[in-house]
């Protein structure tokens, strides 16, 4: 077992990931209240706004917060990461495992994807989407259709997502969820990146974070009113 513990995640990756496990919950619980149904839209536009933040932060952000840091880029890469699963050596990477940063970025378009739908809805009675009335009738009941099988996909890839935290935090003994509360995680070679850590990390990040939520709510919050 590795007892070195390198700074990997940054106080924004760690924000933006608590935050979306709240608001999947809010949104699971309010989709199907009529009555919950403004509320339930206004935290898809902030989900989607984080979206965009973290799409931005995944080219610009801090070393480990970029996707170059934890997307494999090889077939080498997710044959060892499969291995692993099957009971070879187990991966001890900095960030995530190569399947594990797939999943990641899949669950990140996959929210967004969500969000989007969401906002391109109509139940032609109690709810119209801001961008619903923009599309034509077929698109926006694709639209409507997508977004009710795509939450569905939501949570297949969330218990899969538990599963593999599960394994790995009693499993494998690797205190995954630790780790994103205090941003560090032990591993077998330490990061090839500076720390995600100092005042300008923190300064940049809101300053993204709070342009893409104000754009998101500008251009799709203020088209429903």
């Amino acid at each position: 077992m590795p007892t070195k513990k390198v700074e990997v995640w940054d106080i924004w990756v760690r924000i933006g990931h608590w935050a979306m496990v709240v608001a999947v919950i809010l949104q699971f619980i309010t989709g199907g209240d009529l009555s919950w149904q403004q509320a339930h839209a206004t935290v898809g536009l902030l989900v989607l706004g984080w979206v965009v933040f973290r799409i931005l932060w995944g080219f610009g952000g801090a070393g480990s917060a970029r996707f170059r840091a934890f997307i494999p880029t090889t077939i080498k890469a997710l044959q060892i990461s499969l291995a692993a699963l099957r009971g070879g050596p187990p991966e001890r990477p900095a960030t995530h495992t190569a399947l594990g940063g797939i999943g990641a970025l899949i669950l990140l378009l996959l929210l967004g994807l969500i969000a989007l739908t969401g906002a391109a809805s109509s139940d032609d009675i109690f709810f119209e989407g801001p961008l619903a009335r923009y599309l034509s009738n077929d698109w926006v009941t694709l639209a409507t259709s997508a977004h009710h099988r795509l939450t569905d996909l939501l949570l297949v890839l969330i218990g899969l997502h538990l599963a593999a935290i599960a394994w790995h935090q009693w499993r494998l003994k690797e205190p995954l969820i630790q780790g994103m509360w205090h941003g560090k995680k032990p591993a077998d070679q330490g990061p090839l990146w500076p720390p995600s850590t100092g005042p300008r990390i923190w300064l940049r990040g809101f300053a993204l974070l709070l342009v893409c939520l104000l754009a998101t709510w500008l251009i799709l919050g203020t088209a429903s009113l």
